[in-house]
């Protein structure tokens, strides 16, 4: 995401310390409000750019900002395993896909999900996740 930025980790984080509340400075809770601070910077810049949808990188991109969201400690006993067999849950597609209004939004994003992931056992994999956001690309009147 700092590549996406044109900034360093360091900068990201520092404007992080300085801007969240010390509750969101948490120890426990920090790293995945450092990340989601980071996604939505990113998913808000990249956003602006015509055509973002029709990027598989950027697709897979907000793919993987969901999977980091769910293990974002690298204490964590858990490991992401990023391949073509990776799922998300619920909880993370409704917290990082609606900072991109045209993926999702607050409101019918676990309604989004459950059909997304209706013949996947309630996770989400990213060929499924990429279809939808080709087949919104290919729909003028959602952009």
């Amino acid at each position: 995401m700092a590549t996406v930025l044109d900034v360093s980790i360091e900068d990201l984080q520092y404007d992080f310390d300085m801007q969240a509340s010390d509750s969101i400075k948490h120890p426990r809770n920090y790293a995945r409000n450092f990340l989601e601070y980071c996604c939505f910077r990113a998913l808000a810049q990249v956003s602006q750019v015509a055509g973002y949808l029709a990027d598989k990188s950027l697709r897979r991109l907000t793919f993987d900002m969901m999977l980091a969201w769910e293990v974002p400690s690298s204490s964590s006993q858990l490991t992401v395993k990023v391949d073509v067999d990776s799922t998300v849950s619920l909880e993370a597609f409704s917290r990082i896909a609606p900072a991109i209004p045209t993926i999702a939004d607050v409101v019918t994003s676990s309604n989004l999900f459950d059909v997304l992931s209706s013949t996947t056992g309630g996770r989400l994999p990213f060929p499924v996740y990429d279809k939808y956001l080709a087949g919104l690309d290919r729909s003028p009147s959602v952009l």
